[in-house]
């Protein structure tokens, strides 16, 4: 999970969710994308049935049904401001060589930047 400045906006940041620090041999299964502490799902994929769905207007999935690892799920953050910070987190269900399952989640605290 990552977050970084969208398109040079110092106060638009976007973060993504992928699963390509799981190992070579992983098949994404699952992933969604909340805010930490709230009932919030910003976005949910699952990358073999191409299905995406989101609760924010500027949240996305990107789909790479072959290549299920570099599924990317992502959502721009224009409310946080330098006084407050939030915590993001990301929940990847995943499937490996021998057909054994797991999932790992992820979590990001998000300060806002000057502006």
């Amino acid at each position: 999970m990552s977050v970084t400045t969208f398109r040079d906006i110092p106060h638009v940041l976007q973060l993504e969710c992928s699963g390509e620090a799981l190992a070579p041999d992983t098949d994404v299964l699952t992933m969604a994308m909340y805010v930490s502490g709230s009932d919030t799902i910003l976005a949910y994929v699952n990358p073999w049935k191409n299905d995406c769905l989101t609760s924010d207007s500027f949240t996305s999935c990107i789909v790479v049904p072959n290549h299920s690892r570099k599924t990317r799920l992502r959502s721009l953050v224009l409310d946080v401001t330098e006084m407050t910070s939030r915590v993001y987190g990301c929940n990847v269900t995943f499937s490996r060589a021998g057909g054994w399952t797991s999932s790992v989640s992820w979590s990001l605290p998000v300060s806002g930047k000057s502006k």
